[in-house]
């Protein structure tokens, strides 16, 4: 909900508000509301009051549950790396699929971000209070030394109030994971990508009605910085000191 949040900021506050005018003016902002669209209607089908525990998508891979492909999986960058960041098993849920980008919900990502020049990506995902940068698939790599100050720059910066805890996969989740989103982005792309994890975790993959703004509003920064970050750089240091 914190995109529909943030654009909901930018809309009521354009023409009132200099930042949220000048951001609307001057840079590109897209948004993917859903990544998983089948996934989360499944949900909404077996309870229709939160708790639906569908992380993958729908196509039938498994004689049992849990059917489905786990789609920050199946990007191709490193895919199959190794069978502990992603599984072969058709009913594990971290199942990477057939062969890289065999889902049409990731065809459709990369497609789109192919057909665009990004800069920044922020992957949201739930739950844990985390930022996560790459890479996700190997602890023992190092990013080229630019850009691994970027990314600790750009990412202090974006949860200097909220407090996320900053770092790769192995740092703040504690495993590997390969064939994943922002590894495919950067990797392949150059795209400077994030992945943060929403909420602490008695908020869970569903958190009470009464937190979903509470954890909009603490993302509503970080979605300001990353839009600030895609243009000169004295543009992003202005918006910092100025909010």
């Amino acid at each position: 909900m914190n995109l529909f949040y943030f654009m909901n900021w930018l809309t009521e506050n354009y023409g009132i508000d200099p930042e949220a005018t000048a951001l609307v003016n001057s840079r590109e902002l897209y948004f993917i509301p859903a990544v998983n669209p089948d996934g989360l209607v499944y949900n909404q089908q077996i309870a229709s009051n939160g708790g639906g525990m569908q992380r993958k998508n729908r196509r039938e891979t498994c004689s049992s549950t849990p059917d489905g492909i786990d789609l920050n999986r199946n990007y191709s960058y490193m895919w199959g790396y190794d069978n502990s960041g992603s599984s072969p098993d058709g009913c594990s849920e971290t199942y990477r699929g057939a062969s890289p980008f065999s889902e049409s919900e990731t065809e459709t990502v990369k497609n789109f971000v192919e057909a665009h020049d990004f800069k920044i990506a922020l992957n949201y995902h739930s739950y844990g209070n985390l930022f996560i940068h790459p890479f996700g698939y190997d602890p023992s790599l190092s990013l080229p030394e630019e850009d691994h100050e970027i990314f600790i720059e750009y990412g202090e910066a974006m949860t200097q109030y909220n407090n996320y805890l900053l770092g790769t996969g192995i740092e703040t989740v504690g495993y590997t994971v390969n064939g994943e989103a922002c590894d495919w982005m950067y990797g392949e792309h150059g795209i400077y990508a994030y992945t943060p994890e929403v909420g602490a975790d008695s908020d869970g993959f569903w958190p009470s009605t009464i937190r979903i703004v509470p954890l909009a509003e603490e993302n509503l920064f970080p979605n300001q910085y990353a839009a600030w970050a895609v243009g000169a750089k004295y543009e992003v240091d202005f918006a910092v000191a100025a909010g």
